[in-house]
């Protein structure tokens, strides 16, 4: 989720709007395996101040400060994906956290250093989990690009996919071209996706269970 300063009047940003908050230009992006031109955008739709997004007073020519993880971890590469198009380019003044052991031998995670970082600064906006919103920030409701259906992170919209924001995991499994799916793969993989693997998953409360959609959706793939 996207966090701002409690004294923050913004409420709401769209996908493209993030874009131009954390992102820089860039010529182009690989999307899969393909290089892509046609994202490519100029450094006039970069966002650095708070006027630009609307904000008027006393924060129209504040300049926003960006918090995030540190760029090798695979959350800044879901972001990259989701909000610049599959670019890699990112504003230049990005403030990064990364995960450390603190003198009593537990570890303070980045997560956790973003929000408390965008706490302490009125000009401040960072993206991290749910799990550490404090009093001090809250959360903003997120468009799809272009978009004006602007969606609130909760356990309904992040299931039902319509949180723009919502990452997924994956199963890798290997089959030879031409020959069927290892059958005991396949039976593992139908567990998963059962009710009783799904109940599994529930339990463990890492993930969220699968919709009856995609459920059904993945089964269908294993035909």
């Amino acid at each position: 989720m996207i966090f701002v300063h409690r004294d923050n009047p913004l409420s709401k940003l769209r996908i493209d709007q993030l874009d131009g908050i954390f992102g820089a230009q860039r010529s182009g992006a690989f999307q899969g395996t393909e290089w892509n031109t046609a994202v490519a955008r100029g450094p006039e739709k970069n966002i650095r101040n708070w006027g630009q997004l609307g904000l008027t007073g006393d924060w129209a020519n504040k300049p926003i400060h960006v918090y995030g993880y540190n760029l090798r971890y695979h959350i800044p590469a879901t972001f990259e994906r989701l909000v610049f198009q599959g670019g890699a380019k990112w504003n230049e003044q990005l403030v990064e956290f990364t995960n450390y052991k603190n003198a009593g031998g537990s570890t303070e995670l980045e997560a956790k250093q973003v929000v408390d970082a965008v706490a302490q600064d009125p000009l401040g906006i960072g993206y991290s989990s749910i799990a550490f919103l404090t009093p001090g920030t809250k959360a903003l409701a997120i468009a799809a690009r272009g978009s004006d259906k602007y969606v609130e992170l909760n356990l309904q919209t992040l299931r039902s996919r319509e949180y723009p924001l919502a990452d997924e995991v994956y199963f890798y499994v290997r089959r030879d071209p031409g020959r069927p799916l290892d059958p005991k793969v396949k039976e593992y993989l139908r567990y998963v996706l059962s009710r009783e693997g799904q109940d599994a998953v529930q339990k463990d409360g890492k993930y969220l269970p699968l919709p009856a959609r995609i459920v059904a959706e993945q089964l269908k793939r294993l035909e």
